[in-house]
């Protein structure tokens, strides 16, 4: 009787282990199909329209970040920014928007600063504008194609440019 426990519990330890592997590769198949993918974009200071075509199209309620890097000059007398730019309450920030606002691709966002857009078509057509700054992530309310852009009024005197990392599910 002894002799037939042993086996029993040897047998019992191998379910045990093939349960364990075939949890694993589920497991491992689940996770598989949430791969994400990164795709870096470069965004010019001097881009005279604005926008970057990132040729990455969001879902709605598609998760997606953006981590930038990078610095730009927008002017040859001040000091150059990062993506986060200047706060739109510090000078010369606000009183240039206000003097020309229909010249910035975003006015009450930080000036020189990385910015974004999901632009959809038809009905969906979004022109909401939203400050990327240093990091950014958004669960999206739109579906549609992911702009990126620098928000200054005169592109033609930037030198610079930032890269940006977006990652999707």
């Amino acid at each position: 009787m002894a002799l037939r426990y042993r086996y029993a519990v040897v047998a019992a330890g191998f379910a045990v282990a093939a349960v364990t592997i075939v949890g694993a590769a589920v497991a491992g198949s689940r996770s598989a199909a949430n791969v994400q993918t990164t795709t870096v974009v470069d965004v010019p200071a001097d881009t005279v329209d604005y926008w970057v075509d990132t040729h990455i199209s969001i879902s709605v309620g598609e998760t997606f970040s953006i981590a930038t890097t990078g610095t730009v000059n927008w002017d040859t007398t001040h000091p150059a920014v990062g993506p986060t730019g200047l706060k739109f309450t510090k000078s010369p920030c606000a009183a240039n928007q206000y003097l020309d606002p229909t010249s910035w691709a975003a006015t009450g966002i930080n000036c020189y600063s990385l910015i974004g857009r999901i632009v959809g078509s038809g009905n969906n057509q979004s022109n909401v504008v939203f400050l990327v700054g240093s990091s950014f992530k958004l669960k999206s309310p739109v579906a549609g194609d992911l702009e990126l852009g620098f928000n200054d009024d005169y592109p033609y005197d930037n030198s610079g440019d930032f890269s940006a990392a977006v990652t999707t599910p």
